[in-house]
């Protein structure tokens, strides 16, 4: 790391990531907000359209990101759970929990680690033989929570009802020229999406070499393996797989330096 750290990039937008990384701007820290993908909602058949409108005919409902909530909930506007209603819904992490609850439905299920794996750890504890799972997510999702419910017994619906795609950046970006003039000191990516995004965005044919002497967080373990792949050596996670757990981390590396 070269004269500290001062300048940091988050791929996420301010709105999302702001309340975060409050206190490290407050330390005189600059924070470049700049998501490299975006969400665009996929045209659903009539068999996909059928699964979630019958919502109600399953055991679990399972949401893995807020993205998923919201484009399942912008297709079943009127959803609904009555008291007999013997579903139970259930959500990777606090986030997600939070644009589920936002909407007035309870969350039942939560697992203390925020990823596929840690969900489907926490619902191995459940009776699953038999019970039908509906999963609203994104088509770039992987396939351990869906393979690991099925090798449980479960009956799973997996809906891909939205796709990451890289941002569509135009060369007179203000944020873009910016880190080109002047590459930050500290690099986060929230998702392998994110990590495409930016080497797509930069034309980065040598991720090894353009992040060397630079400090790359990756928000959890998925999106550490994706970047190990890319043979970036620097690779850190926080204890927690959320912004505020990133936040923290990058707050121990400037005090750190101190």
């Amino acid at each position: 790391m070269r004269n500290g750290i001062e300048k940091i990039l988050i791929t996420r937008s301010r709105v999302s990531a702001d309340e975060s990384f409050a206190h490290i701007q407050a330390l005189g820290k600059e924070i470049i907000y700049f998501p490299t993908i975006e969400t665009i909602p996929l045209q659903l058949d009539a068999d996909e359209r059928n699964m979630l409108s019958n919502y109600k005919n399953y055991d679990y409902l399972i949401f893995t990101s807020a993205n998923g909530v919201k484009y399942f909930f912008d297709f079943v506007s009127d959803f609904s759970l009555s008291d007999e209603c013997r579903i139970k819904v259930a959500a990777v992490g606090n986030k997600t929990a939070e644009a589920v609850e936002y909407r007035g439905i309870k969350v039942d299920i939560i697992p203390n680690k925020f990823s596929a794996e840690g969900l489907l750890e926490v619902l191995s504890n459940e009776a699953l033989k038999g019970k039908k799972v509906l999963i609203p997510a994104s088509a770039n999702s992987r396939d351990v929570l869906s393979n690991g419910l099925r090798e449980k017994g479960a009956e799973v619906d997996f809906v891909p009802i939205y796709k990451s795609v890289t941002r569509d950046v135009s060369n007179d970006d203000e944020m873009l020229n910016l880190i080109k003039k002047s590459k930050p000191d500290v690099f986060v990516f929230t998702s392998p999406s994110s990590v495409k995004g930016f080497l797509e965005i930069f034309s980065l044919e040598n991720p090894t070499h353009y992040f060397s002497e630079r400090s790359v967080i990756a928000i959890g373990n998925v999106t550490e393996k994706y970047l190990n792949k890319l043979e970036i050596k620097n690779v850190l996670t926080p204890q927690e797989y959320t912004l505020n757990g990133v936040a923290e981390l990058v707050n121990n590396l400037i005090m750190s330096e101190g």
